[in-house]
């Protein structure tokens, strides 16, 4: 038998990012700021990014079951991480479903209620058939004795909220700036209540964002991530509205 690395109850698994792992087979999610920024010319031509697709990825999105069953059986794991496409649950814009934004005395948000009314308006916007799989996926996971924590924001925006090359080209002017707006905190309160809704009876931990600094710095710092740029300034927005997402999030997912 071979001997125990970690303590009882120590969760050892392997992390599949969304954008990463789904592509390559099925239906691909093309509805994200990332899936426009690695097929934007300016960006393969510059170097930008290096030009490989995600149409040629490991094509987790179909071959999930062998795939988790080799973590499971081969890798010796007890745990996954996974994270769904905001994008794919939502390719269509849920700005116009109403929720009660409330606001402090320095005009930020400090609260967001999504109830069920909105709900119900979420419900009809959102791709019941990537929900379906996404649920398919998660309860393959518990059938293999897997524990699983999901990431709700790992690092792809839909379309609607971030255009990232306009943002690229000219900032000041963009009209979709992603995690730059405020306005994004409202929509990702949504989709989180969206998922804890619909996900949380297979989930055992959740992770709202994806490490909040790398995604600003890589995006606004370091000119790595969309939307491309170098700037402090922005950096320290985006720092902001992420940090802020992550307790929003946390907020829907404990109602």
């Amino acid at each position: 038998m071979a001997p125990k690395l970690f303590p009882e109850g120590f969760l050892w698994g392997t992390a599949i990012s969304s954008f990463q792992a789904e592509m390559g087979r099925g239906e691909p999610a093309s509805t994200s700021d990332w899936w426009t920024w690695v097929h934007d010319a300016v960006n393969i031509s510059g170097g930008r990014v290096s030009g490989e697709l995600p149409e040629d990825g490991p094509g987790f999105w179909e071959l999930y079951p062998g795939d988790l069953r080799l973590a499971k059986e081969e890798l010796g794991n007890n745990a996954v991480r996974l994270s769904i496409d905001w994008a794919r649950v939502f390719p269509a814009s849920t700005e116009a479903v109403e929720v009660d934004v409330k606001k402090n005395g320095s005009g930020n948000i400090s609260g967001i209620v999504v109830d069920e009314e909105a709900m119900r308006g979420l419900e009809d916007l959102a791709d019941v058939t990537a929900v379906r799989r996404y649920r398919e996926i998660l309860s393959e996971a518990r059938h293999l004795r897997l524990k699983v924590m999901l990431t709700l924001f790992h690092w792809p925006l839909p379309a609607w909220l971030h255009d990232a090359v306009a943002c690229r080209d000219d900032v000041a002017n963009a009209g979709r700036k992603g995690w730059l707006d405020e306005a994004t905190l409202v929509e990702f309160a949504k989709y989180a209540a969206y998922a804890g809704h619909h996900f949380g009876d297979l989930v055992d931990l959740w992770a709202t964002v994806n490490e909040t600094r790398i995604a600003s710095e890589y995006a606004f710092l370091r000119g790595e991530f969309p939307p491309g740029l170098r700037d402090f300034d922005l950096f320290m927005t985006a720092y902001r509205n992420l940090s802020a997402a992550h307790g929003f999030g946390y907020e829907q997912l404990k109602r």
